[in-house]
């Protein structure tokens, strides 16, 4: 990494401690999270109340994800969540001048993936469809938004891995990997919006440490937009079940911007992160599509074929309540970011980052092969909730 080799404590968590801390540094920390607090705080508001009208709306009208099939909810849902958090994500950032941060062809992406999604979850859109629209919006954002993975570090041990004429190409892969692995993590109440917002929690503070205000600023109004969501979104004891969905048009969105932000903390001269450690970051549904792609590949089917083969889906399958099953996923998802961040702290070798990642890949992927997978596992949390309470 560049820069000076102080700690990621030492520069995120604590990034205007200390008496080598200039007045400077002070006095612009202070005023960046004080203006995006403000405006972090109107975003929430008004998403809180699109998602409100858009909820009303949404029933009245019919345009609602009902029950059956491999849809376990009670009652019609309506997957509204993408079409109130990305308008407002986009207005609020464009209003707080962060266009250098949400350039007008990474806004032009996520219009075409949210209308695409909206049509998908009105009336159904052909995968193959589907795929090649986020293709094609991938290449445009790369092509027009400048935004492409470079290098991958010291990945293997023998000096930077420079990706050099194939760093398009491999872009686009990683950014329509990344769409379809968020929607894949979308089958129970609070998952994917929980995961979005805990990696946009680790890119903020990677924000704040870098002194990065305005990416700070643009990811403080994406997190706002989440956790608002997630007030309708998530169980709890306000909430006995979710009462919108975030729907295609939020989740293939949502992909593409974590993909965004995950190129811009990791490349270019003043990158404050490692590539290694975003993939620690965002392991949990990578991991999951990878494996999943994988399993249906062996069993003869389309690698888009809708399944209950997730890890999500096995646990609930097991007894495991869909509000535990979240909580847990969710855990694992901090424990990992946690791993990935404590190891860069420690300069640790970034080979060694990925060679643990890729046991664990390799663990999860025969867990999700095998017919019983993850089974025995289910079982023992299930026995162990029945145990406490």
């Amino acid at each position: 990494m560049t820069g000076p080799p102080d700690t990621l404590f030492q520069k995120y968590l604590l990034p205007v401690a200390g008496p080598d801390v200039k007045k400077g540094r002070l006095v612009s920390s202070c005023q960046g999270m004080f203006l995006s607090a403000i405006f972090a705080f109107a975003t929430f508001a008004a998403t809180v109340f699109a998602l409100w009208a858009g909820r009303r709306l949404a029933l009245r009208y019919g345009f609602a994800d009902k029950p059956g099939g491999r849809k376990r909810h009670d009652n019609p849902v309506p997957p509204i969540g993408g079409l109130a958090i990305m308008p407002m994500f986009l207005l609020f950032s464009w209003m707080a001048g962060l266009q250098e941060i949400v350039p007008w062809p990474l806004a032009a992406g996520i219009l075409a993936v949210l209308v695409m999604g909206a049509i998908d979850d009105a009336i159904g859109i052909k995968p193959a469809v589907k795929f090649a629209i986020m293709v094609w919006t991938a290449c445009f954002v790369v092509i027009f938004g400048q935004a492409q993975i470079g290098n991958l570090g010291n990945l293997f041990g023998f000096g930077t891995v420079e990706l050099g004429f194939a760093s398009k190409a491999f872009t686009v892969m990683c950014l329509v990997l990344l769409m379809n692995a968020v929607n894949m993590l979308d089958g129970v109440d609070g998952l994917s919006g929980g995961f979005c917002a805990l990696v946009v929690f680790w890119f903020l503070v990677v924000c704040a440490g870098a002194g990065q205000w305005a990416a700070f600023s643009a990811l403080a109004i994406l997190l706002a937009c989440l956790l608002a969501f997630l007030m309708f979104n998530m169980r709890g004891p306000w909430r006995k079940s979710a009462s919108v969905f975030m729907g295609d048009s939020g989740t293939l969105c949502l992909g593409l911007l974590l993909g965004w932000f995950s190129i811009r903390l990791t490349q270019g001269m003043d990158a404050p992160l490692e590539p290694v450690t975003v993939i620690w970051i965002i392991a949990l549904p990578v991991m999951d599509a990878f494996a999943l792609f994988i399993a249906r590949s062996i069993r003869g089917l389309h690698p888009f074929n809708a399944d209950r083969r997730h890890l999500h889906h096995r646990f609930i399958d097991a007894g495991i309540s869909p509000a535990k099953t979240t909580a847990l996923l969710l855990s694992i998802v901090a424990f990992m970011a946690m791993v990935g961040f404590i190891a860069e702290a420690h300069h640790t070798p970034p080979v060694i980052l990925f060679v643990l990642w890729m046991v664990i890949f390799v663990m999860h992927t025969v867990g999700i092969v095998h017919p019983k997978g993850y089974t025995l596992l289910s079982r023992f949390i299930k026995v162990r909730s029945r145990s406490r309470s």
